[in-house]
């Protein structure tokens, strides 16, 4: 699967909170996660660990730049991730741990997260989902709309994923 996205710091999760009320997105999920990443010579590959909806085998790549970015990635819902995690930290090792309180949100094909993440700070993804024809007009449309909507600043674009940004 393919995915347009952003990632930036969030001085104010409240009142981003409020203009996503203000322009009617769905509310999906409010939980805690934990992203175990593993080395991988392409890519990052995590577990995700969640309170509210399962575990998840998650790999992904996406070029390293701070304006909306194509991300290729594939997830795998685990039944059981105990095993996994323990054949994963044996065999490619364990690279690090990232823990957050994720609040996910829907406009229109943009998820929208609004994460704190321990030992970072408060940080918005947006990821508007590709049709089979990748770059669809709406996806841009949507995106550029709650950028501009929520404020974000090209100063706040991030480049990196959050396991990166420990290094």
């Amino acid at each position: 699967m393919k995915n347009l996205e952003i990632k930036a710091y969030c001085k104010d999760i409240k009142k981003v909170e409020e203009i996503l009320r203000s322009v009617n997105v769905e509310f999906l999920s409010d939980g805690f996660q934990r992203d175990i990443y593993y080395n991988v010579p392409k890519g990052n590959l995590k577990i995700r660990e969640t309170n509210d909806c399962g575990d998840f085998l998650i790999w992904y790549k996406r070029r390293k730049k701070s304006e909306p970015k194509l991300s290729e990635y594939y997830i795998y819902h685990l039944s059981e991730s105990k095993e996994l995690k323990k054949f994963l930290e044996i065999a490619l090792g364990e690279k690090i741990i990232v823990e957050k309180i994720r609040k996910v949100f829907k406009y229109k094909n943009v998820r929208i997260h609004l994460d704190r993440v321990k030992g970072l700070g408060n940080f918005i993804e947006l990821e508007a989902v590709l049709s089979e024809n990748e770059m669809d007009r709406e996806s841009k449309r949507s995106l550029r709309f709650l950028i501009e909507k929520i404020g974000i600043k090209r100063e706040d674009l991030i480049k990196n994923s959050y396991s990166e940004m420990f290094k």
